[in-house]
């Protein structure tokens, strides 16, 4: 928008649908919540990707004119004994491991009935709109953290998997003419010879982008996401860990710009201990990283309520806009 010389830039918003009492914990604490991604409803969470990998990969070989019989008999290990066996095992343990990737979900959608009955009390809690410029300075610094739209489409998920593919390729390639000591010189043969290192390279580069992958069913739920990973690996991949290796999972902040993230706890929830931490905004209030409250359908709150409720808490609710939803239902 263009006013008197001065170009003016729409805010976009990104929105968190919750419980009165989890909207109460955020205001209060000034905390987003981010929770193991493992324990959610969805038992395809992080392994949908799983199902298109395979004939990506077919089809990106092909396309590099790698010339790889992923079924011949190449023996790795006691019943792994082609290519294609081993890389099935390398998925599986990558993405079937149940250690914490901790994650917290917003929609561009900020008045929508099927989101208020999934994740707004039924209609009895909130949408909170945050900033989402504000809410991507996470990323920032961080490797460990990515904010993203979540992927519904199968083409654009294939396409983003063929770039991964391909990253992971040229990689190989650059390997192969820097290895000045290889014995092999020809690259289809090393390239055989290092699949390993492959599968190994590929499989960190769709790790996280795999936890925006998502059932095309979802759509509706025009979803983004932060997602941290605190590389708090499988026991049995690492061994045991000592208190003084804990604690900078489980006593230090790890500090992002403007933001605080808690070392990860647990808490008791639908029979699970399920892995959290939370990431502090203090610093960003009045930058108005929260900047829209929207009252659910059945709710019993009062835009006053809310209003007066933000002021006690040191927001500036006059720069906060406050209404109820549009949406109606019994």
């Amino acid at each position: 928008m263009y006013l008197g010389g001065i170009i003016m830039y729409k805010t976009e918003t990104l929105y968190h649908y919750c419980s009165v009492n989890t909207f109460l914990a955020i205001i209060q604490n000034k905390c987003i919540r981010l929770s193991d991604l493992n324990r959610t409803n969805d038992y395809m969470e992080k392994r949908w990707a799983t199902k298109l990998i395979g004939g990506v990969l077919k089809e990106e070989l092909e396309n590099f004119d790698i010339k790889l019989n992923l079924t011949e008999d190449y023996w790795y290990e006691d019943g792994i004994n082609n290519h294609l066996q081993y890389y099935n095992k390398e998925i599986k343990r990558v993405f079937y491991d149940n250690r914490p990737i901790l994650i917290t979900c917003f929609s561009k959608e900020k008045d929508s009935l099927s989101q208020w009955r999934a994740y707004g009390q039924d209609g009895e809690g909130v949408s909170i709109g945050f900033n989402y410029k504000l809410i991507k300075d996470l990323e920032n610094n961080c490797k460990n953290i990515l904010v993203e739209r979540v992927m519904y489409k199968e083409n654009k998920q294939k396409e983003k998997l063929a770039e991964l593919v391909q990253a992971a390729i040229l990689f190989m390639k650059k390997m192969f003419e820097d290895d000045s000591v290889r014995i092999l010189n020809d690259f289809n043969e090393y390239f055989t010879e290092k699949f390993d290192v492959f599968c190994k390279v590929l499989i960190e580069y769709i790790e996280k982008i795999s936890c925006v992958i998502k059932n095309p069913a979802f759509s509706e739920e025009k979803e983004v996401r932060i997602i941290y990973d605190p590389q708090l690996y499988n026991h049995k991949v690492i061994g045991d860990m000592t208190l003084e290796e804990s604690e900078r999972y489980f006593k230090q902040e790890v500090e992002i710009k403007t933001y605080k993230i808690s070392p990860i706890k647990y808490n008791f929830r639908n029979n699970q201990l399920v892995a959290s931490c939370d990431v502090d905004f203090t610093k960003l209030i009045e930058e108005q990283v929260i900047n829209e409250i929207i009252i659910g359908p059945k709710s019993k709150l009062s835009e006053n309520d809310i209003y007066y409720f933000l002021l006690s808490n040191g927001y500036d609710a006059n720069s906060i806009k406050i209404s109820h939803t549009e949406a109606t239902y019994r």
